[in-house]
């Protein structure tokens, strides 16, 4: 799940080159149960926010101008991408159902924060490749305004890709075991059983 950060200001800077950084920081969850790993996933997964969250990557963007000579200007931006991912308390990992669901979803959930990091990455590379091309076409004169122009515009954009990517991969989400079986309505493995049982017959 992604979600935005947006830092306009410009400073000096002598970098001649777009900087990126990643880092990923954990939060630990627990569980002896599917539905209650993924209760304290949720509520530690959304810690701040006002949306429900499995799992974060944000993306803080800044650009930086400064005079060089009478007429010139150097510029440069940077990129701090930061990914919040859950991981399973070791007290969690004796309880055999919960180590097995946990599994898959801590591969799907790595992945789809990968890929929200790569949507990032492609849109901060876009500002700076903009920006730069604004200012060899057309000098530094309103450039400060141009480049802050550009960085609203393709952040919008950015925002945009990875809303519907999250939309794209709710159903996947629902189908993994860790979340079809805490949200199961009480009985339905055995009836599932019931049915599988009278197929056969």
């Amino acid at each position: 799940m992604a979600a935005a950060a947006v830092a306009l200001g410009l400073t000096s800077s002598t970098d001649a080159a777009p900087r990126i950084s990643s880092k990923t920081v954990y939060f630990t969850v627990s569980g002896s149960t599917p539905s209650a790993l993924l209760r304290s996933i949720l509520r530690k997964g959304s810690k701040g926010r006002v949306r429900a969250a499995m799992a974060t990557t944000q993306a803080n963007i800044s650009q930086t101008l400064k005079p060089k000579g009478k007429r010139g200007c150097r510029y440069s931006s940077k990129a701090v991408i930061t990914t919040r991912l859950p991981r399973l308390a070791k007290s969690s990992r004796k309880s055999r159902s919960v180590r097995r669901v946990w599994r898959s979803f801590d591969r799907y959930i790595r992945a789809h924060e990968a890929r929200h990091k790569s949507i990032y990455l492609s849109c901060a590379r876009k500002i700076d490749a903009k920006a730069r091309a604004y200012i060899r076409r057309h000098g530094c004169k309103n450039a400060r305004l141009k480049i802050t122009e550009i960085m609203v515009d393709e952040r919008l954009r950015c925002n945009r890709l990875n809303s519907r990517y999250d939309l794209r991969e709710r159903k996947r989400i629902r189908q993994l075991p860790l979340i079809r079986q805490a949200t199961a309505r009480p009985g339905t493995s055995k009836r599932r059983s019931k049915r599988a049982a009278r197929r056969k017959k």
